[in-house]
């Protein structure tokens, strides 16, 4: 087996997104933070504010940690990105499919913008879950994985 073609790319790869997603987590807490403010209740129901700012660090802290984990290539790395990716699509399938529940002036989508934020969202969930579980992928998060792919060619 040639190294180019190792798994590790595709690890590699999972823990960049893992890296996009944490950042775009601490840039819309700077967006919610600016846009809302702490402290006053200009736009709307404070509770709700607070909610998503601690979703927000919730899933920074989560794909942040994933990030150094799946680069380190520990397994609770990757165990800890494929929970936070699966409840991360589901909250957003939620706001997507259902804003009602999650907030009070919901906004209408399309039909062309449901299918597709649906389909970017479970992509984003189907792919590093069908990667990161297949066998040859998976043997890398335990130890002594590196020696099985050396030794087969």
């Amino acid at each position: 087996m040639h190294k180019r073609f190792l798994p590790k790319w595709g690890v590699w790869i999972c823990a960049a997104w893992a890296l996009a997603l944490a950042v775009l987590a601490v840039a819309n807490l700077l967006l919610l933070t600016q846009a809302a403010g702490l402290y006053h209740d200009d736009n709307g129901d404070q509770t709700q504010i607070w909610i998503i700012f601690l979703l927000n660090v919730c899933f920074g802290l989560a794909f942040a940690a994933s990030t150094y984990g799946l680069w380190r290539q520990k397994n609770w790395g990757r165990l800890l990105f494929l929970w936070s990716i699966v409840v991360w699509s589901g909250f957003n399938f939620l706001a997507l499919f259902a804003p009602e529940i999650l907030f009070s002036s919901s906004r209408q989508y399309t039909t062309s913008q449901l299918t597709t934020n649906g389909v970017r969202f479970m992509l984003g969930m189907i792919v590093p879950l069908l990667y990161l579980n297949l066998p040859r992928v998976k043997a890398l998060f335990y130890t002594g994985a590196e020696n099985i792919f050396e030794s087969s060619h």
